[in-house]
């Protein structure tokens, strides 16, 4: 008797969480496109009703629908949502980031313990996929020669979550540490639990690129900086460190790459497309926007020179979409031309 295959197959149901955010609508936009059928998860389904409505009008009808789903850190709150779908793309987490880590950071791991506890009691479940972020490796660190690899995991961030004191600063130490702890908690789960499900891990770096739909989002989430910088608002952006960079588009597709592919099996995979820093993004705006004045560049920015273990992204990506990564230039413009430079 064939063993059925434990990737998602074209015209089967995919749970997308978070799917009025920046990454979650790409991916489930990334997945109506290639033939599968999406239910996004939302806390406010009014708010984010134009979600459905956007992908009514480029997918059809029945495509695509809405799971209301107001608090998924309740016990048992993603049980209905997960009934019936073969493959999830968890990739909610809440937002605004508080300065302090607590109560935060146990609800942010909460929540994902519940879409794979919730995953557990339905046997359709083949794959599921999360967004992580770079910050569960490791901390930006421009001009340091360092070699982070799969196991690698960022310490620091936990240590400095929870360092006083507490205050602005303290933002992206809370969310790295949520990060971290949040997938260390999802991997002693499935070692200890042996669920029937595959489970893999998007560490995703600073996400460009457009939006899925202009009005009413514009610019969303970290491609707000490359408006800042277009701005000429460079102050806004200063406390954002050389690093790599992902297109949110690539970010998606790695999601509905590692819920197809049949060689993705437990994996941490690197989205990291190629190196910026503040200096890069504007050299590529006065090039592309002559008519225009930015400001002159950043004096000792450094760069991003580490080596990272994004090879195995890569070929996944160029076996989903031929061309692989997109590139920062590419990104950058496309992240404009999607809000017509007038917001």
């Amino acid at each position: 008797m064939p063993v059925p295959s434990k990737t998602v197959q074209p015209g089967e149901l995919i749970l997308v969480t978070g799917v009025s955010g920046y990454i979650g609508s790409h991916v489930a936009d990334q997945a109506l496109r290639a033939g599968y059928r999406v239910r996004g998860v939302v806390r406010n389904p009014i708010k984010d009703a134009w979600v459905k409505k956007a992908f009514d009008q480029k997918y059809g009808e029945r495509k695509f629908e809405l799971s209301h789903v107001p608090d998924m850190t309740a016990n048992g709150a993603l049980e209905e949502a997960v009934r019936g779908v073969s493959g999830i793309a968890h990739v909610a987490t809440i937002l605004p980031v508080p300065v302090t880590p607590e109560p935060y950071i146990p609800n942010v791991i909460k929540i994902t313990l519940n879409v794979i506890t919730a995953a557990k009691g339905e046997p359709t479940v083949k794959r599921i996929v999360c967004t992580s972020s770079s910050m569960a490796a490791a901390n930006p660190a421009p001009d340091v020669e360092r070699t982070i690899t799969v196991d690698s995991w960022n310490e620091d961030v936990i240590r400095d979550a929870w360092k006083e004191p507490f205050d602005t600063t303290n933002v992206m130490n809370v969310y790295g540490a949520s990060k971290t702890l949040c997938e260390r908690a999802a991997w002693q789960w499935v070692q200890k639990e042996l669920p029937h499900f595959d489970l893999a891990f998007i560490l995703a770096n600073t996400n460009f690129g457009p939006v899925v739909e202009s009005h009413p989002v514009g610019f969303a989430s970290t491609s707000n900086m490359l408006k800042h910088a277009f701005e000429g608002n460079i102050e806004a952006v200063l406390d954002d460190p050389p690093q790599y960079f992902v297109d949110v588009r690539d970010t998606a597709r790695l999601h509905l790459a590692a819920l197809i592919d049949l060689n993705v099996v437990n994996e941490r995979i690197y989205a990291f497309a190629e190196p910026y820093n503040w200096n890069k993004v504007l050299a590529i705006l006065r090039t592309s926007y002559p008519e225009r004045s930015f400001p002159q560049d950043i004096q000792g920015l450094g760069s991003d020179i580490g080596i990272y273990p994004r090879d195995r992204a890569g070929s996944i990506l160029r076996a989903f979409k031929n061309d692989g990564w997109t590139t920062l230039e590419q990104s950058i413009l496309d992240t404009f031309t999607a809000v017509k430079l007038d917001q």
